[in-house]
């Protein structure tokens, strides 16, 4: 499988790239296994033996006897829908490391 994790400037896979007429278009296709590590390498590191992970916020409610929700940086899907586009893909400008 070719390494389609970078494209023709080795930049880094976002989810759209613009072409010569400067049109959106998605980086297809992706290797998920080529993403998964380039991702971990920016949302994770470990410091005194302990891993950190990169999250953007934290949300807590009280209803159902308490729901917790920690948002966290980087994916390796590119879903059109998802609302968390920005730190998925530039997930080097977003967020901070926390330890469990």
């Amino acid at each position: 499988m070719p390494n389609s994790s970078f494209d023709s400037e080795n930049e880094p896979i976002r989810y759209v790239k613009r072409d010569k007429e400067n049109k959106l278009i998605p980086p297809f296709p992706v290797d998920p296994w080529e993403l998964t590590k380039q991702t971990r390498k920016v949302v994770c590191k470990e410091v005194n033996g302990i891993i950190q992970r990169k999250y953007t916020d934290f949300y807590a409610v009280g209803v159902y006897g308490g729901i917790a929700t920690a948002y966290s940086v980087g994916c390796n899907f590119r879903c059109i829908f998802c609302w968390v586009d920005w730190s998925r893909d530039w997930p080097e400008l977003y967020g901070d490391y926390y330890s469990p």
